[in-house]
């Protein structure tokens, strides 16, 4: 299946689809010197052509690139630009969060230090805009306190962190990923771990909670995809070896419990269906450094340096 896609000013170093059903339409495309919110509301049910308009930019400041980026629930997009865009990101060599606040009339930032190495992941809470939880290399988890400007829980982990996720049916419960293979399961009212997967493999580099089955927790380490059911046992459902080297990155889509996109070598792209041989889309792009699905139609995006790349799978 072939791509669309839409050229960019500078290389893409992370990107992402607001999760939120109101604010699906927003991607924001992260680079070396800026942060770019462009709107996908034209893209219809055939991905026969592509134009994302753009609905504000602004520059990082420091130079040094944006490396993950997540969406706050707050975030309230309208067509008049009155709307409402609340963010938060971190960059390369970076040990620090951003937290943005953007409306039609001002930009705020607060900062969020305390981290003493580079940070792999952080995510808002689903339904508590001042809830924030990241991990890094410093091999801590910590959940902040917006309100508070401040940390109100933190688990030490046993090697770096490389990704934390929200429980998409319960927020009580937070996933923390770790690179020797290891993914916790963590309830936030005891601060203590409720499950634990095993890849038995490393190193374990991305890890994602499917938002239309919460049971399903999907990932990838050395070469191969793991699936695990979180209602059995810590084993994985289903492994598969798909690449003649590292893989780096697994992310759900939203609209099929059984479907999700992977990235192996940092340039093969596959999208797989779980329990199905047969690969919907499969493809040798230059360099993959994100991607990231729509919460609402069934469209990926990859970032592949001053490009980005759009599928729309049948599933």
């Amino acid at each position: 299946m072939a791509s669309v896609t839409e050229r960019l000013d500078e290389s893409c170093t992370c990107l992402a689809f607001s999760p939120y059903k109101e604010s699906a339409a927003l991607l924001a495309v992260g680079g070396q010197s800026r942060i770019t919110v462009k709107d996908s509301s034209s893209v219809g049910s055939l991905l026969d052509s592509l134009s994302l308009s753009t609905v504000f930019s602004l520059l990082c400041g420091d130079g040094v690139g944006v490396s993950h980026f997540s969406w706050s629930p707050d975030t309230a997009h309208t067509e008049d630009g009155s709307g409402r865009y609340v963010f938060c990101t971190t960059g390369h060599s970076h040990q620090t969060i951003t937290v943005y606040r953007c409306d039609v009339d001002s930009t705020t930032t607060e900062s969020l230090p305390g981290h003493t190495s580079y940070i792999n992941d952080l995510t808002f809470h689903p339904c508590d805009s001042s809830l924030l939880a990241s991990v890094g290399d410093d091999r801590i988890c910590r959940v902040w306190d917006l309100n508070e400007g401040q940390v109100r829980s933190e688990f030490r982990l046993k090697s770096p962190g490389v990704a934390v996720k929200w429980h998409p049916q319960d927020p009580a419960k937070l996933l923390v990923a770790e690179k020797s293979g290891r993914v916790r399961l963590y309830d936030l009212a005891t601060e203590v771990p409720i499950m634990c997967l095993e890849t038995g493999t490393a190193p374990l580099m991305s890890v994602d909670w499917s938002p239309s089955n919460s049971l399903y927790v999907g990932g990838v380490a050395s070469g191969s995809w793991f699936v695990w059911d979180v209602s059995q046992s810590s084993r994985p459902l289903e492994c598969r070896s798909v690449y003649q080297g590292p893989s780096s990155l697994f992310s759900w889509c939203p609209q099929s419990e059984g479907v999700f996109a992977t990235v192996g070598l940092g340039r093969q792209l596959k999208v797989h269906h779980l329990g199905h041989q047969k690969i919907p889309i499969s493809c040798d792009l230059p360099v993959v450094t994100d991607i990231s699905w729509h919460a609402r139609i069934p469209l990926l995006a990859a970032a592949v340096d001053k490009q980005l790349h759009f599928w729309m799978p049948e599933i």
